[in-house]
């Protein structure tokens, strides 16, 4: 890439897409304000074709700002609706929901993106639709936010065991997300499955990040250590060795 020209460039991937930036309410925008946004490029490259002299090392890095909990107080995320996790949507202005546990759960939801086609919680309707996957893959939510989510009866019944919404298919645990978000992308692009074995190692890794209480949720130290990431030094897939062997270390 570093050796094209921007018209070569585009002649690859097409010419910057551009939206006008407006407000809601209409109003002017602030002098700091961008006046159009560009949308991200879609550069890929199959597992497949990944090669260690020219890609290699990857690494997983911020997801958008840094601070620390125990200096900052921060009720919200900025990341993508479709990657935080339900402590966001049900914080509450003051409190300090945001913390190492809930990276835990979006750096899940990253992972899978990266081995499959999408996030195993993405939908493109609101934050109401986001939370009943939740519920839908990993059971009732904690009562203190059951109780709380007034569009509940939308989508189940009281307690949580009846889907009332009868267009959509269900994909209610993780191994079925694993097939739709992992096994099919890349069955349909012709790219390698994970073997039995590494696919039980990654579910349970997952079944340990992806948990609504996120005082249950593994810390980053046992994740390090899980079977599945002490795997990753021999991948089966396109034998990317180092892919995930340097784990993100935790800030403090």
């Amino acid at each position: 890439m570093r050796q094209l020209t921007i018209e070569e460039l585009y002649d690859k991937i097409g010419r910057p897409i551009t939206e006008v930036l407006t407000r809601k309410d209409g109003r002017a925008t602030s002098p700091n304000v961008p006046t159009e946004v560009v949308w991200p490029a879609q550069f890929e490259v199959n597992t497949i074709d990944v090669s260690r002299t020219h890609h290699l090392p990857a690494m997983l890095s911020d997801f958008g700002e840094s601070f620390e909990p125990s200096v900052t107080t921060r009720d919200y995320a900025h990341t993508r609706p479709t990657l935080i996790p339900p402590e966001s949507f049900f914080s509450e202005a003051g409190s300090s929901t945001i913390s190492f546990s809930s990276e835990i759960w979006t750096l899940a939801c990253t992972i899978i993106e990266i081995m499959g086609g999408g996030a195993p919680f993405d939908t493109w309707a609101d934050v109401d639709a986001i939370i009943s996957e939740h519920v839908m893959v990993l059971g009732k939510l904690p009562d203190r936010w059951w109780n709380k989510w007034s569009a509940r009866n939308q989508y189940f019944n009281d307690d949580a065991t009846i889907y009332l919404p009868e267009d959509r298919m269900l994909y209610d645990n993780i191994e079925k997300r694993y097939e739709y978000c992992v096994v099919k992308p890349r069955s349909r692009h012709g790219e390698d499955v994970l073997d039995d074995k590494e696919r039980r190692a990654f579910i349970e890794m997952l079944s340990t990040m992806l948990v609504l209480d996120p005082t249950r949720r593994a810390t980053i130290h046992e994740i390090a250590e899980c079977e599945w990431m002490q795997m990753s030094s021999g991948w089966s897939i396109g034998n990317h060795d180092d892919v995930f062997s340097h784990c993100h270390k935790p800030r403090g």
